[in-house]
Formats: structure tokens, C-alpha cells, sequence
């Protein structure tokens, strides 16, 4: 679903349970963490909170809009429709959700990822470890998760495909995960 928010409205606070993970779809957002000596300024596309996806999690920092700011707010459940309906995609994103549930155990992890290297590799991890299937177009075993592993910046980008695709299909209304 998504969040409309105000320059100065404040998104969420440190130590405050969250349910939901957020894509930036339009505008700016400022994060403030005591891990970081200074505030990070996040925008289009950038991803907060994924730690939520993937199991219990409290902010480590504050969100603040510092312009009118639109989020698509991601849940558990709604990730779990769009994947279950593929078993390839569904080995593989438990087997992320494992591995980054280790990654964010990490005292000094936040709700913004600081290293995109990190979360590749992670992707690559999951992409090796998740079974193999016959593809029909081509010949021999490909790898499930093949686009999804392709880029730095793409370790979650089917879901946000799949989650954009969604909420245009719903006759222009945005989508309620």
C-alpha cells in the first residue's frame, strides 16, 4: 500500500516495531541513525527497512519526508503471494531471507543498507544455492534466479517489478499488500 507523507513529517522512530518494508517512490526522505555521524538523504527507488520482509524488526533509526515523499509500503504477506506462486523464486527468496536475516543481526546494521556490495553478495549466495530448473526456451539447467542476480542494485528488483506490475493492473489503483 502506499504512505503519503509532508516535508518534515516524521516516518517512523528509532526503537518503533516495524511490519513493513518501504520503496521510495517519489520525493526525499532524511535517515538519522547513532550508527552514522551524519544524516543520510535517500530518494526514488531506494529501499527502507527490508529487514521487516524478512522477520521481526525495530527501527535502528528516525525517517523523516523532506519533501512530499510517496512509499510503497511492502508486507510479509503481501511478498509471500507474489512468490509462492513460483517455487524456483520461493527457494530462493528463503534461502535470502535466511541469509540476511544474519546479515542484519549485526549490531551496527540499520534500516538503510550502507553497503550494496554486501546484499550482492548475499543474492549470490541465495541465486547459487536455490534449485535449478529446465527452462523450456533454452537448453540445459539455468539458474532460477539468473535476473535477479545480475546487478548490485537488482538483489530485490523482481519484487519491486512484480509490486509496480500489480498496482497498475488493479485499474490505475495503487495495490493493498
Amino acid at each position: 500500500r502506499d504512505h503519503c507523507y509532508e516535508p518534515l513529517d516524521n516516518i517512523f522512530m528509532e526503537g518503533s516495531p516495524s511490519k513493513e518494508a518501504f520503496v521510495i517512490i517519489y520525493g526525499n526522505v532524511e535517515y538519522r541513525s547513532r550508527v552514522f555521524t551524519e544524516s543520510e538523504e535517500l530518494s526514488e527507488e531506494a529501499w527502507v527497512s527490508e529487514a521487516a520482509l524478512w522477520g521481526s524488526w525495530t527501527h535502528r533509526g528516525r525517517l523523516t519526508a523532506t519533501t512530499a515523499v510517496e512509499l510503497l509500503a511492502l508486507e510479509p504477506a503481501g511478498l509471500r503471494v507474489i512468490v509462492e506462486g513460483d517455487p524456483g523464486l520461493l527457494s530462493f527468496v528463503r534461502g535470502y531471507a535466511k541469509l540476511y536475516a544474519n546479515h542484519a543481526s549485526d549490531p551496527l546494521f540499520t534500516d538503510i543498507e550502507q553497503n550494496p556490495t554486501s546484499l550482492h553478495l548475499l543474492v549470490m549466495q541465495a541465486a547459487t544455492q536455490a534449485p535449478r530448473r529446465r527452462d523450456s526456451k533454452a537448453s540445459g539447467a539455468v539458474s532460477v534466479s539468473h535476473s535477479i542476480s545480475s546487478g548490485v542494485g537488482e538483489r530485490m528488483a523482481h519484487f519491486t517489478h512484480s509490486l509496480f506490475g500489480m498496482r497498475k493492473l488493479q485499474l490505475g489503483q495503487p495495490s493493498r499488500i
